[in-house]
Parts: structure tokens; sequence; C-alpha cells
């Protein structure tokens, strides 16, 4: 069988965990007579910012619908060393003859550093003249990265970024990336098994418009976009267009008891509550301050009680709490099992020293640096002791 290499962006600090959740969904995917299939995963290479791995084109494009920590997939398409520009452009000439780029209307994504030919506009002048003037609203995107004076050209199998989930129909003042809210769900479950994540009731007493939580309960589950850009190749199998496509999938689990969010703000909730309208897991959500006492009985049935929670930094959103009084406020309300707070550095450091110096009936027991919108962020999971 053909075989294609695919590119599997990611956020820098995700690829490992990319990796994992790679291993774990790949023997779901289904081969072209629509049963499960029998391809090994071949992983060639991991880099900052993703994985790039080796696979038949049904599969390595059926990882757009499984996937939840990828951002983009590319399809190499060539890959050489050139170090003048009359090589480049009868190597872009041949690639003209690719049959993936037939009929394609195409916009250019260039990136050139560290190389001889580290001239962007000259390289896009060359892909004007070869394949004509870009189009800004294709849905096709050409990928040329010039790096130590190897050219890697890919074609964009996206189209609308991964973290688009098109079950999501709003966002709150501060929407949190799907990719990272799933991030940080996963971290969060780390290697519970799934008859403990049955007994778990989690809630996020700041839920917004419910991000975290719907990452949560969906992690697992195939994302049926009808926009990306392989749904448009010639090239794709038709089992991959085909609506009955979700029929061949085994039916996603559900992973906890219940799902319940609290927010100060009447509005986020709306938000929240119409994101959870095609979500078959039983879940709430109200109005509630997190600072201001209330009755407990939302949470007097749950087994288990884990919070996840995304509070303000700080610094675009102002904090009227120190993240020990969050801890601390989140303890006495809800008496948790497992905690995962979305942190900035600063305030993860804060909570570092806190709990050094005060007595608390939790301990950090993992924490994740990435970047949330160019903000240094730290997700710290903590468990009773």
């Amino acid at each position: 069988m053909d075989m294609k290499n695919f590119f599997l962006g990611s956020n820098i600090h995700f690829e490992s965990e990319l990796e994992l959740e790679l291993r774990e969904v790949w023997p779901y995917l289904i081969d072209l007579d629509g049963r499960p299939h029998a391809h090994p995963l071949v992983i060639l290479e991991q880099v900052p910012g993703g994985l790039l791995i080796e696979a038949p084109l049904h599969i390595g494009l059926q990882l757009h619908f499984a996937l939840k920590l990828a951002n983009r997939i590319l399809l190499r398409l060539k890959e050489f060393r050139v170090r003048d520009f009359p090589k480049m452009f009868q190597q872009f000439s041949e690639l003209k003859k690719n049959v993936f780029l037939k009929a394609l209307h195409l916009d250019f994504q260039i990136s050139a550093k560290e190389s001889r030919l580290n001239n962007e506009k000259r390289i896009q002048a060359i892909l004007v003249d070869i394949f004509g003037e870009p189009h800004q609203t294709a849905s096709q995107t050409l990928f040329v990265r010039m790096h130590d004076d190897l050219c890697t050209v890919s074609l964009d199998c996206t189209g609308t970024h991964l973290h688009k989930r098109s079950e999501r129909q709003s966002q709150g003042v501060a929407p949190l990336r799907e990719t990272l809210a799933a991030f940080c769900a996963r971290s969060l479950i780390g290697e519970s098994s799934p008859a403990l994540l049955k007994n778990v009731t989690l809630l996020d007493p700041m839920c917004g418009a419910g991000s975290l939580l719907r990452e949560a309960c969906t992690l697992y589950q195939m994302t049926l976009r009808e926009d990306f850009a392989f749904l448009e190749w010639n090239q794709t199998p038709k089992i991959l267009k085909s609506s009955s496509l979700k029929g061949n999938y085994p039916k996603a689990p559900t992973l906890f008891k219940s799902i319940q969010g609290r927010d100060i703000d009447p509005e986020a909730i709306l938000r929240a509550r119409e994101n959870f309208l095609k979500i078959s897991a039983p879940h709430e959500f109200w109005v509630r301050d997190l600072f201001v006492s209330g009755k407990k009985t939302e949470e007097k049935n749950a087994d288990t009680t884990w919070v996840i929670c995304n509070p303000p930094y700080g610094e675009r959103m102002k904090a009227n709490f120190s993240p020990m009084q969050l801890l601390q406020q989140i303890e006495a309300e809800f008496r948790p099992h497992k905690v995962g707070i979305l942190f900035s550095e600063s305030q993860a450091l804060q909570l570092e020293n806190s709990l050094s110096a005060q007595e608390s009936n939790l301990e950090i027991i993992d924490s994740k640096a990435f970047k949330n919108g160019g903000l240094a962020v730290r997700f710290v999971v903590l468990a009773q002791r």
C-alpha cells in the first residue's frame, strides 16, 4: 500500500502527550472496507511542535476525527536541499505535477530561517510564477519551510485550525482553546481507570462557556467536522466523505458520572448550557460565586469529586484572590479528591511556596507548562495526601 508522511502539529510541550494520544486512538481507526485496520503505527520523528508519522492516506487523514491535541495535519509532498533560486524553481516546477495539487486553488504559507534562501518574498514570487496568484479565500494551503538549506513542502489537510470543534457553539470572554482544554483534561485524568472515572463528578467552579468540562467528557468521541480541507480533494477515499462514517467507529465511553459547572456570570452559564445541548453525559450548570458559600446540595450524591478550572491569571484579567485562597475555598466547598488548576507561571510559583508554608489536605502530584495565547502558564494537578 502506498504510504504517505504526515506531520501532526501541536503546541510546544504537547509532543509526548500527543504521541500517547496517537497510540490510544490508532487501533480504533478504520480501513477502506469500514472495518478496523491492521496497519502498524510508524512514528518517524518527534520534534518540537509535533510528530512526523508514516501511514496510508486514509489512515493519516482519519486522525483529524480522533486527535484532540493536534492543531493541524500536513501531508508532506517533497523535501530537498537547495542553495540557489534556479534549483528551487526547478523543484517547484516538478512539484506542480503532483496529483494532490492538480485543480487546487492554493494559498501559500512560507517560513524561511537560517538558510541561504531566507527571502520569503522571493520564494513567494517563484510559487506565483508556477502555481499562479495565491487565493486568499482558498481552503487549500501549501506550506513551504526553509531551514538550514532544507526545503520542506507540505499540503495542509486541515483548513480551519483543529482546535475549532464544530460542536462548541458559544465562547466566553476569555475562551480556552479546545486543544489546551483537552491537554488539561488528559493531565487531570492521568492514569486513572475507566472504572474509577465512572464514579467521579467533575466540577468547574469558574466554568465560563464550559470548555474544560466539554473537552473532558468528550475526549474519546470523534470530531466529524464537514469543512476539513482534505474533504475537497479528489484523492480522498469516499468512505471519509460518507455521511454514514460515524457509524463505523465504536461508541465512545462516558467518562464521568456527572458534569457540573458554576460561574458568577449568568450569560456564561447560558453559553455553557448551549454548548452541552448535544452532550449525553449527565450535566448541570448554575449561577454561583465560588467565594460566597451556599448549600452544597449539588455535590451530595457524588461518590468522588474532582475539580478543574481556569481562573483569571491576574495579568489580562483581574484576580481578586491569591492562588492559595482559591485552593482553600475549593477544599472548603467541595472536599475534592483531585484538583487541576490552570495558573500563570507566577501564580503556580506562589501556590508552591504557600503549600510549603501552610497545611493542606492536597499536594501537588503533577505540573505541566505551556503557552496560552503567548502567556506562560502551568496546569497544576493536586490530590489528597
